[in-house]
């Protein structure tokens, strides 16, 4: 977190640094489709299988 923190402090609060929201976010498309992060609910691959993950751990463990 805190060379998350450094780096949007480099770039004026923004992670990604791209002239307007439309890229940023083309850009970050682009780099999870690159890693293979495709299907049903991309772009929210990484949130959805984190909420399957708890869900699973909570139906086992309470």
């Amino acid at each position: 977190m805190k060379e998350v923190l450094e780096i949007v402090g480099e770039r004026d609060g923004h992670l990604i640094d791209k002239p307007d929201l439309k890229s940023a976010m083309d850009y970050w498309h682009n780099h999870l489709r690159d890693a293979g992060l495709t299907g049903e609910y991309f772009p929210h691959s990484l949130r959805y299988a984190r909420v399957q993950d708890a869900i699973r751990y909570y139906e086992v463990d309470g």
